[in-house]
């Protein structure tokens, strides 16, 4: 509502008369937080494009100008003029920031292409220092609760490991720590190189982004392809990606967490641990395919994009006059969509994966799996017969 009011502040139509005294406040606001940012980077110990680079990221105005700028109109202390000027400026600088956080790396390394590659190559030579003596070792692409979890797991069993981070901070905590991490990208096949990922005995990604993670997989497969790589991840949208860029093993948070809290349940009601322990292996086997069948709530509705090819479940009541009343689910055709009936409630009845020649009729309400996509289409042949 705030961004919509600014907005709304914006007259357009005086663009063509203002428009030099708005590129040249542009340009002095830009310069000044950048030549601020950097500088106080620079005061701070941070090399010269690290320091560029972080002014460039902030250089742009923020949400802050528009506040001040419109308690400034509103209490009539900016004359209108003058006051599109600024804000049209602030606009401006806010749609290049997009921009800047992309092309940064490049902007430095055009200004300063010594410092950049000193920099990179600083960085390198430090992992490289650090993985010097070590093989058979553990790489852990991520030093945050789960990566740190992980290595405390691996320090317990005298396993070797190197970590590698892009929080500043964290690293530096942790090296006063003296724990072997170092700073440096990923997904970047220089600094995989200097971790030593061709001797490495397995290679963790414990971020929860699937990209970023996908973008190692590749680099890790050019570099070494036997090595087993777990990957952590949120949920499993992107595990057959992840499975085909070259991971042996993806661990999906909220599927996990379903079968860690099923098994714990099931031994408290006395299932016999040999089939729990097979149960659980199936369900993995099956890419969690079990897990799936989830009736989707209003909340987990709106977290699916649009178009998005999430698989979830759909309910439908077959009323009076649906062109599926008195045909078999066979004649359907559902499983060319793809669309699996998994559950048929007849009256009382319960009916899990009826069989294809089972006839429907009006009042059978069907539970369908598949994407919403091919869900659409299973209901318009439900509803119809299809062209």
């Amino acid at each position: 509502l705030f961004f919509i009011t600014i907005g709304m502040l914006l007259n357009v139509r005086l663009l063509p008369e203002i428009w030099f005294p708005v590129l040249a406040l542009l340009l002095v606001l830009v310069s000044f937080k950048l030549a601020l940012i950097t500088a106080l980077c620079r005061l701070m110990g941070w090399d010269s494009a690290v320091a560029l680079r972080t002014g460039l990221v902030l250089a742009h105005g923020g949400e802050f100008g528009f506040a001040i700028l419109s308690l400034a109109l509103g209490a009539g202390m900016m004359p209108d003029e003058a006051g599109q000027i600024v804000l049209t400026a602030l606009l401006i600088s806010m749609g290049l920031a997009p921009l800047l956080l992309r092309y940064n790396g490049r902007i430095v390394w055009r200004l300063l292409p010594a410092t950049a590659t000193m920099s990179q190559q600083g960085i390198k030579k430090q992992v490289s220092e650090s993985s010097r003596s070590l093989s058979g070792h553990v790489i852990i692409c991520g030093f945050g609760r789960v990566g740190q979890n992980i290595a405390r797991f691996l320090e317990d069993e005298k396993i070797d490991f190197i970590a590698t981070d892009l929080d500043p901070v964290l690293v530096q905590n942790a090296i006063k720590a003296k724990e072997p991490v170092v700073y440096g990208d990923a997904a970047n096949m220089e600094i995989l190189k200097a971790a030593g990922v061709e001797r490495a005995a397995a290679l963790v990604i414990s971020m929860n982004d699937d990209a970023t993670a996908l973008k190692i997989l590749r680099r890790v497969r050019m570099i070494n392809d036997t090595i087993p790589i777990l990957v952590r991840s949120r949920d499993d949208a992107n595990l057959r990606q992840l499975q085909d860029a070259g991971a042996t093993e993806v661990v999906p948070e909220t599927m996990e967490a379903s079968l860690m809290l099923s098994s714990l349940l099931l031994m408290t009601l006395k299932v016999p641990m040999s089939r729990l322990f097979f149960k659980m292996r199936q369900v993995r086997k099956g890419r969690y395919a079990l897990l799936h069948r989830v009736l989707p709530g209003e909340e987990a509705m709106a977290a699916v994009p649009a178009g998005g090819s999430v698989e979830e479940h759909w309910t439908i009541e077959l009323a009076d006059g649906m062109w599926a009343d008195g045909h078999s689910i066979a004649e359907l055709g559902l499983e060319e969509l793809p669309v699996t009936v998994t559950v048929l409630q007849r009256d009382e009845n319960r009916i899990p994966n009826p069989p294809p020649d089972t006839v429907l009729r009006t009042g059978d309400t069907l539970v369908l799996f598949g994407t919403p996509s091919a869900l659409e289409r299973a209901e318009r042949i439900l509803r119809r017969a299809p062209e």
